[in-house]
């Protein structure tokens, strides 16, 4: 069974990779990995804003300015 915990908030998503093998000569066990994207990275800064992570909402718009800037460059 996988069990994972963390921050949530409505209205916001993830994209996890499972990684394992079924061999039992060489198991490597079992690997949940969150995948970034610009997306994930602007909902995990506004959510930090929401629980008073990043100090105040000045400093979560900068970084939802520069957040913006990353995606542009790699949409490019």
């Amino acid at each position: 069974a996988l069990d994972s915990s963390g921050v949530i908030d409505a209205g916001l998503t993830a994209t996890f990779k499972l990684a394992y093998t079924s061999d039992p000569s060489s198991p490597t066990g079992t690997a949940l990995i969150r995948l970034a994207t610009p997306s994930s990275l602007k909902q995990d800064i506004t959510l930090s804003g929401k629980i008073n992570w990043l100090g105040g909402k000045h400093v979560v718009k900068e970084f939802l300015k520069k957040a913006d800037k990353i995606e542009d460059a790699v949409t490019k």
